[in-house]
């Protein structure tokens, strides 16, 4: 190599494809490394976008079931639609000191999430 190198800088006979295979290979290795880093925090970007809609469906859900409390019978099961997806809500009554409700909000398959919640009774 460090023959090559001198041959190089005194001008004689040498070649450059060692370097510039090099330079390259190095080049494109960083370049595939930083856009497979990108699609990465593209797609965990999307994934807690989804979260935080799933999460707001379950408030939504939540604060609707505490206001309407009084008026819901507790044996059915509801369907709530929002405008960013739907929820449904399953009441339990297994256990004679809670009650159990599961919230299941869903959006655009496959995003979906499971919330259980006990109340005493």
């Amino acid at each position: 190599m460090k023959k090559s190198l001198q041959s190089l800088i005194n001008n004689q006979t040498g070649s450059m494809f060692i370097y510039l295979f090099y330079l390259a290979t190095l080049l494109s290795i960083i370049s595939l490394v930083t856009i497979n880093q990108f699609q990465n925090e593209h797609k965990i970007t999307a994934m807690e976008i989804e979260h935080f809609h799933l999460d707001m469906l379950h408030q939504q859900t939540y604060q609707t079931l505490m206001n309407s409390w009084e008026e819901i019978d507790h044996a059915e099961h509801l369907d709530y639609k929002f405008p960013n997806g739907e929820t449904k809500v399953v009441f339990k009554d297994e256990n004679p000191n809670y009650l159990t409700i599961i919230i299941t909000a869903i959006r655009e398959p496959p995003y979906q999430r499971v919330k259980t919640y006990q109340f005493k009774k």
